[in-house]
């Protein structure tokens, strides 16, 4: 089931994981290296589970994946050819526009949803840095509004 060289697949998965899978049955094939259980809030009155296991980690809510993120490690790509350690400039080139998102470092593909991505520091400011490269890629269900 865990497969870091799995495609990434916006709005669907990534590393074999598809978003909405239950949490139990990702716990019955892999054993997570760290679980965190996020308060409930306002935001997540439901709270949020987060599970590790090492290059992939999943967020869950009531025992169901809501997103999956890649991280150092992980060798897949999405069919794009972005992946962890591509340049923004790549990600631009393969995927068009890209927009800061929240903090500078954050990134959404317009032309692409159901994908984030962290990037290292930009030395452009609140611009996305066509040199900052990939180090967090967040897969979530794609919003239907």
């Amino acid at each position: 089931m865990l497969d870091v060289e799995a495609l990434i697949e916006p709005g669907l998965g990534l590393g074999g994981i598809a978003i909405g899978t239950a949490v139990d049955e990702i716990l019955a094939k892999a054993e997570p290296q760290q679980v965190i259980d996020l308060p409930r809030d306002e935001e997540d009155p439901d709270g949020v589970t987060i599970h590790s296991f090492g290059a992939i980690r999943t967020w869950s809510v009531k025992g169901e994946v809501v997103q999956v993120g890649a991280f150092e490690g992980y060798a897949g790509r999405t069919a794009g050819a972005i992946g962890v350690g591509s340049t923004i400039a790549e990600i631009r080139a393969a995927c068009g526009e890209v927009a800061a998102h929240g903090a500078p470092g954050f990134i959404v593909l317009s032309d692409l949803p159901g994908i984030g991505i962290e990037t290292t520091e930009w030395a452009t400011g609140d611009t996305p840095d066509p040199d900052a490269k990939a180090v967090q890629i967040f897969v979530h269900a794609v919003d239907e509004a």
